[in-house]
């Protein structure tokens, strides 16, 4: 056997290659055009990628201009920080400090039931104005501070950074929360006393609490300010029930109540979440850590091509849409919220692979845009009813419609986010209701939360009452007073509970206990 110079075998008579020497040939130009077609797979996987990170950077640039923040550093810095000496929110701060929680567990279901159950007029049992009382004086320096921070400028509460976006803890939150309901409790108590200048300066630092929150809340921060626009609108339902205020501060009570409709928007909320979803998909391993786990899926997530680009875009149009919609009337606003979820369950249900942060992110939107709305209702039914009342203090008695208080108090009857029509008003045979017929879409005639029976009472679905403000005839304010053991019940407290908190059997008799409720404890005398 001879070779070639260039290697080849030949056969001793100068032939064409062997059969083995071929077979090594074909493999050689198969596995280059294995290569060639691997480079050009990843190229063209690459450039696709690539296509849809650019859309990404596209939508990027377009928020940019539009002067809304696209990274987290951007949302901080655009955080309005008035001087420490204007800034209400640092004056807050040194109120929640002070700030002291009931000290036993009767004590506390008395204080929270203040702002809860229908309003008949009733004063409370001296007993259980006696433990809420050492609760007010207890906090009554803290009242003192946060009534220091009226005149002074909205601001921003100071962040505690740790890490990525979603670590950013907000402290104040529960502050805000305590500090709104402490404020509540306490126009409550005056009003029962007969303090109408308490309970209405109780009220006005209620609009100052949520106004410390400033504009530029994070989503948190803008929940916050709504569980403070419904503990202010139950607290004043409560106070107008016990008292007859001057029509002067009924009318300047009204004049705070569309402030805040007015001041109150979540657009930049919407912005800085949109902020920290998109640093959730950009980093989803570490997202994932703190929110559920399994890493290896969140590797492979980031692993695939376009699939975190896919999720940030939709994301980024879920985001717009919100937007848009923050700015509409709120019935607007809920017709085009729900169609929002509805092309969001729509896309997840053909695969919750294709958009997973999405589908984390999207069910705790829904939730903060439809306690936004029940919000916006509660607070238009405030200012009904507070129009209402100053129509009456001026005319000796309820008008007949709603119609009646435009365009002299009101611009134009609200309408009915919930409903296709108007706020509801009906005559009761101890005054008047205005009422919004809730997220079930049906009319129970003005029955309250605290008025549905306790088959209603499903918390695992839609309310199944209607969202209210009752008025009393003002002969029915403050008139007559509860026992104790009416309030301990409306509480949720049993004779257990208070015999655990070192009540007797004869102080509970005296504060109008019966034997049968001693008889229900099962326990021996």
């Amino acid at each position: 056997m001879a070779r070639e110079p260039d290697g080849r075998t030949l056969k001793a008579d100068g032939g064409d290659p062997t059969p083995e020497s071929r077979l090594m040939r074909r493999w050689v130009v198969a596995f280059v055009v294995l290569l060639m077609l691997v480079a050009v797979a990843g190229l063209a996987v690459y450039l696709y990628d690539l296509s849809w990170k650019r859309k990404v950077e596209a939508k990027l640039a377009e928020f940019r201009a539009a002067g809304q923040p696209v990274t987290w550093e951007e949302v901080l810095a655009a955080r309005r920080m008035p001087p420490d000496e204007e800034n209400s929110a640092l004056v807050m701060l040194k109120a929640f400090e002070r700030m002291h929680e009931p000290q036993t567990g009767v004590e506390e279901q008395l204080v929270d039931a203040t702002l809860s159950g229908t309003p008949d007029g009733r004063r409370r049992s001296d007993k259980t104005r006696q433990l809420v009382g050492a609760y007010l004086e207890r906090n009554a320096e803290a009242l003192k501070v946060i009534e220091s921070a009226q005149g002074r400028a909205p601001g921003s509460y100071p962040l505690e950074l740790d890490g990525a976006p979603w670590q950013t803890l907000v402290p104040h939150a529960s502050g805000v929360r305590r500090a709104e309901r402490l404020r509540g409790v306490a126009a409550v108590y005056h009003a029962e006393g007969g303090e109408r200048l308490g309970a209405v300066k109780d009220l006005i630092l209620g609009r100052t609490l949520a106004a410390s929150l400033g504009e530029r809340m994070l989503l948190i921060e803008a929940m916050v300010r709504v569980s403070c626009n419904a503990f202010w609108v139950e607290s004043l339902q409560r106070v107008m029930a016990l008292c007859v205020l001057p029509s002067e501060d009924v009318r300047m009570l009204r004049q705070l109540a569309m402030k805040e409709q007015a001041d109150f928007s979540m657009i930049e909320a919407w912005h800085s979440e949109r902020v920290t979803a998109l640093a959730a998909v950009g980093d989803p391993v570490a997202f994932a850590s703190d929110y559920g786990g399994m890493d290896a899926l969140w590797r492979l997530y980031a692993w695939v091509p376009s699939l975190q680009e896919r999720d940030a875009l939709f994301l980024c149009g879920v985001m717009d849409q919100l937007v848009v919609t923050a700015s509409l009337a709120p019935r607007q606003r809920l017709l085009e919220a729900r169609a929002l979820w509805r092309r969001v369950q729509g896309a997840q249900s053909k695969g919750v692979w294709r958009t997973p942060v999405s589908f984390m992110v999207a069910p705790a939107l829904a939730r903060a845009h439809g306690e936004e709305v029940k919000m916006q209702a509660q607070l238009d039914l405030a200012r009904v009813a507070l129009a209402l009342e100053e129509w009456r203090l001026g005319h000796g008695r309820w008008p007949g419609s709603l119609d009646e208080l435009v365009p002299g108090l009101l611009e134009a009857v609200p309408d009915d986010p919930f409903s296709e029509g108007k706020l509801c008003y009906l005559h009761t045979p101890t005054g008047v209701v205005a009422y919004s017929i809730g997220p079930d879409g049906k009319d129970d005639r003005g029955v309250s939360e605290h008025q549905a029976s306790p088959v209603d009472r499903d918390f695992y679905g839609a309310p199944t009452w209607d969202i209210s403000f009752r008025l009393l005839d003002p002969e029915r304010r403050g008139i007559g007073q509860t026992t104790f053991a009416e309030d301990a019940k409306s509480a949720g407290l049993s004779v257990e509970d208070l015999e655990d908190a070192g009540f007797t059997r004869e102080e509970l008799g005296a504060l109008g206990f019966t034997q049968a409720d001693f008889a229900a404890t099962g326990r021996v005398p």
